[in-house]
């Protein structure tokens, strides 16, 4: 497997563990630098050890998926962390062949999709159980011995182990063996400190017993009971413990321990060191009691990777767990199927309740809390198995408004509710697998009956199969290509399929030649219309089937639809509904395909291009384009296409493409379907699979939003969005100014600017500038024009997007779109980006008004520029008029802003304030404040502060084009 190593460490960290040293820190200095390289999020269902991390207000993944719609925002960004260093990109891919993208949902609905495919890979045996086997003594010693070769034995083991081999995972691992390097057996000291502070015996929790349970003061000639005899400060003698080990012995009976004598051991130990004998401390000590220490180094290596896949810091892993939890919940479901049945009756019915209600995901769930599903009691298991299930699916089954959203409006399903979804859930991916199994004359039989769904054409696909079997007779599918047993007798069977084609006037095409078979096996009458009818019947619910993914099918569930009983006609338009960011997210992939494709010339490049948009809206438009082609006689050719499309007036001048164009010529080859044309021209630049650039371009994309600042997480919170890696980046680059966005949508400045429809292209313009500025009086008049500028400038990102030719145009005209949307929502809180046109052309003055009383009520405008630096401005109002305290980050830029005093003053007093004094400043180390001011609304001029402002804005613009 090639691995792409995309460093968050630098590369010269990744293949090199000279640069990395580690000492024996205090306790202190150990989880300081916990929280440095460890996740903030703990996923495994135990929140004790929480404290230790600095972080006690973390929540569980259980108790996440039950907040549904109130999720907290930053827990949101910790998912974020989890996902960047868990999701391979195997595991991208295979997301997106499910319909998901992890850049476009919430973190925590990512995180579940990602436990499904984890759960995929591991039922079908793919995942490797945390290592690679084929890891040698060399590679062990290379890693174990600061080799220079060390970081891509890593790299290989990581992706062996379907994860990333980011530069935070391979320096993780490398941290957390040296960690362990130093680790010595466990003292009965350790051990007595590992049970009284309810530490798992994690790596990192083993090496804090080691050098922290000296200044605890365990000994281990105390005992201490609870509930019982005390002996605490005196020696244990045998009499002494005669007393206790009956006490013992009935915990350990209440416990259901297996080991009844190995436990009544552990419970004389556990005495002996000063603790209570409980079911806790009982189990926590069988726990630690056989650790190996030193560990051994291939063990280490595989409990670090089972770590990291189950989405926790290298530090967290345990060193006897070498099997990842969803190896194990897959295997456990084997482990239930294959078990021999009960000769009890109850048993045998409660086993097989349970085996109805076991799921690889449910048993991923209990794992999680640490329940071990093998020696639950069956009548408990059922239930268990039940909550757990509605746990894992709770994140993508909750209403649309709810489902991992960090707002909490909206109402939360109901157990049975929940337990429906799942289940119609299932039955609809189900039918999708099974369809395009069943005998092609179902199409015939339901077409044009009132129960044309994918129920019922599942259900009457399964009772004509079964017709077929029983009679013994073969019969074509619906979608897989014919055993090769039937290939002579179905050519046999229809050799003058083209003459009655002929005969009907209609092109020999496969589609018209599969309608006629269709018909003719279910013994109806062949017409014109009749074909027409059963092509576009069945052409409906090919589509379907590709369009019914599972993110779709959540998602339609979501919004309280039923997939399998919707009409297919109905269902086909539905899903064909593709959103402007799916629209653009699909076109953005065509172009980064078609730009590392290797050599093509310009001519090429607007030749697929043309070829993609007229096939995009051959999609859109359910067919038609195709249909109307084939009604009028013509053959399937691109050219014949898009004369028609242009006929009709669905892409009015909207294709660079032109009838002359010397691809349409060579493709002009009778007979010849789309398919076969597509496929012979670019195979893979319309593939919808994900390729290798394209997500390596998205996990840049996750690993980025997982180390935002933490302001872009308080703007989706104050906006009520959802955290998406997107929303966070789009957030992050808002917070640097719209400088850059606006140059764009002012100017035009695309690569597509040439083309021959220039005259339908929008841009913002001077005009609507201007009217934004002449609006800065009050408050109200300013975010009314602010809004309906805003409106605009989402339309111009939105439709140039569109129309751009290059991947990075259209990721940025994407991101705009986006940013312009938390533009709008932070102007309620007087934050604005007001464009400005300066000589170097357009950038952003960000604006923001702070209330408090009129002595502290202030104007804070910030902007960076050629001429004047980065200046960060603050004026308040004061009783001899406007003070201002003006700074740029550069020298010239300060006297620069000196030399348009005068301007900002006749500004002030155009709109009649006074002026205190303007101080000039220069400093290299302004910081721009951030997005979110506080603002209390108190006795303040909304006027008089929106008119300081004005007078700014206005002379460093005025000055520019003076």
């Amino acid at each position: 497997m090639n691995i792409d190593i995309i460093g968050n460490h630098g590369a010269n960290h990744v293949n090199d563990m000279e640069h990395i040293t580690y000492e024996r820190p205090s306790f202190s200095a150990s989880r300081t630098m916990t929280e440095k390289t460890g996740y903030s999020l703990d996923i495994t269902g135990k929140v004790k050890e929480n404290a230790a991390y600095g972080k006690e207000d973390l929540k569980s993944a259980q108790e996440i998926a039950q907040m549904a719609g109130m999720t907290n925002v930053s827990v949101q960004s910790d998912y974020m962390a989890v996902m960047s260093n868990s999701m391979s990109d195997e595991d991208f891919a295979e997301l997106v062949k499910d319909g998901v993208n992890p850049t476009k949902i919430p973190a925590g609905e990512a995180v579940t999709n990602l436990d499904r495919i984890k759960i995929r890979m591991a039922e079908a045996g793919t995942t490797i159980a945390g290592y690679n086997d084929d890891l040698t003594e060399d590679d062990i010693k290379a890693v174990y011995g600061n080799s220079i070769n060390s970081g891509k034995i890593l790299s290989d083991m990581l992706g062996d182990a379907d994860l990333p081999a980011t530069g935070d995972n391979i320096s993780g691992i490398k941290e957390t063996v040296m960690m362990a390097q130093n680790l010595k057996p466990l003292t009965d000291e350790a051990k007595a400190y590992m049970v009284s502070e309810e530490l798992s015996p994690t790596i990192e929790n083993l090496y804090k017993a080691e050098y922290s349970a000296a200044s605890k003061g365990f000994s281990s000639q105390k005992v201490h009971y609870e509930g019982a005899a005390t002996y605490a400060g005196a020696e244990l003698t045998m009499s002494k413990w005669d007393d206790l080990s009956a006490q013992a012995l009935e915990v350990i009976k209440e416990a259901d321990l297996p080991d009844e004598q190995a436990a009544l051991s552990d419970a004389r130990t556990i005495a002996g060191l000063g603790l209570p004998i409980t079911k806790e401390t009982l189990t926590a000590y069988a726990d630690i009691k056989d650790i190996s220490l030193p560990a051994d180094p291939k063990d280490l290596l595989a409990a670090v990777t089972v770590a990291l896949e189950e989405g926790k810091s290298p530090r967290e892993a345990v060193l006897d767990n070498t099997k990842s939890l969803y190896t194990r919940a897959a295997e456990i479901v084997e482990v239930f199927k294959n078990m021999e049945d009960p000769a009890d009756i109850t048993r045998r019915r409660q086993l097989e309740e349970v085996r109805l209600a076991m799921t690889a995901e449910a048993n991923l769930t209990l794992l999680r809390k640490g329940i071990n599903i093998e020696t639950q009691p069956l009548e408990q298991l059922v239930e268990q198995l039940k909550d757990a299930e509605r746990q894992f699916w709770a994140p993508l089954l909750s209403p649309e408004n709810n489902a991992g959203e960090n707002q909490g409006t909206g109402d939360i399903v109901s157990d049975k509710e929940l337990d429906e979804r799942i289940d119609l859930f299932r039955k609809t991916q189900a039918a999708v697998r099974y369809i395009p199994e069943v005998p092609v004359r179902v199409i015939a039989e339901r077409a044009g009956s009132d129960d044309f769904s994918l129920e019922g054409i599942e259900r009457q696909g399964r009772n004509l199969q079964g017709a077929y079997e029983k009679a013994g007779e073969a019969y074509e599918t619906l979608m897989t290509v014919p055993r090769a047993d039937m290939g002579d007798s179905i050519t046999k069977a229809f050799r003058n399929v083209d003459d009655i084609l002929a005969d009907l006037d209609m092109d020999t095409n496969e589609a018209n030649r599969k309608a006629v078979r269709t018909l003719g096996y279910a013994g109806m009458m062949i017409s014109r219309e009749s074909v027409d009818e059963i092509r576009q019947a069945t052409a409906s619910v090919e589509r379907v089937i590709s369009l019914m993914t599972p993110a779709r099918t959540l998602q339609m569930i979501r919004q309280g639809q039923n997939p399998l009983s919707e009409n297919i006609f109905e269902l086909e338009k539905k899903l064909s509904e593709e959103p402007f960011e799916e629209s653009t997210e699909k076109y953005s992939k065509f172009l980064l395909r078609l730009e590392r494709s290797g050599n093509i010339t310009d001519d090429e490049k607007k030749a697929f291009i043309g070829m993609y948009r007229l096939f995009n809206t051959i999609e859109k438009r359910d067919g038609k384009v195709i249909g109307n082609v084939l009604n009028t006689g013509e053959e399937l050719t691109l050219s014949n296409m898009l004369k028609a499309s242009r006929s009709n007036r669905h892409t009015n001048g909207e294709y660079v493409i032109d009838d002359d164009f010397g691809f349409l010529e060579e493709l002009n080859e009778k007979g010849e379907t789309i398919t076969s044309q597509i496929e012979r021209v670019f195979p893979q630049l319309i593939d919808p699979a994900a390729d290798k650039d394209y997500v390596a371009e998205k996990q840049r994309d996750i690993r980025a939003a997982a180390k935002a600042p933490k302001e872009a997480q308080d703007i989706l919170s104050m906006a009520e969005a959802p955290v998406t890696v997107e929303n966070i980046l789009a957030v992050t680059a808002l917070t640097g100014g719209m400088g850059k966005g606006y140059k764009k949508l002012f100017s035009g400045e695309r690569s597509f600017e040439g083309s021959k429809d220039d005259d339908r292209k929008r841009l913002l313009t001077d005009e609507d500038a201007a009217m934004l500025a002449d609006s800065l009086t009050d408050r109200e008049s300013l975010q009314a024009s602010y809004e309906s500028f805003l409106d605009k400038a989402a339309e111009v990102a939105k439709e140039n997007a569109g129309r751009a030719d290059s991947y990075e145009d259209v990721r940025t005209l994407s991101m705009l779109y986006k940013q312009v949307g938390f533009a709008s929502a932070l102007s309620r809180n007087e934050s604005y980006e007001i464009p400005v046109k300066l000589d170097e052309g357009w950038t952003s003055i960000h604006l923001t008004i702070v209330h408090s009383d009129e002595e502290s009520s202030k104007v804070k405008a910030s902007f960076e520029s050629d001429i004047y630096g980065r200046v960060d401005a603050t004026f308040s109002l004061r009783s001899g008029g406007a003070d201002g305290f003006i700074v740029s980050d550069s020298r010239a830029g300060v006297e620069n802003l000196k030399g348009i005093d005068d301007k900002i003053k006749e500004g002030l007093s155009r709109e009649h304030i006074g002026t205190a004094n303007l101080s000039y400043v220069f400093s290299n180390s302004s910081v721009r404040e951030g997005y979110l001011p506080e603002s209390d609304h108190t006795k303040a001029s909304d006027s008089t502060l929106y008119k300081m402002a004005k007078a700014f804005i206005g002379a460093v613009q005025t000055a520019s084009q003076a």
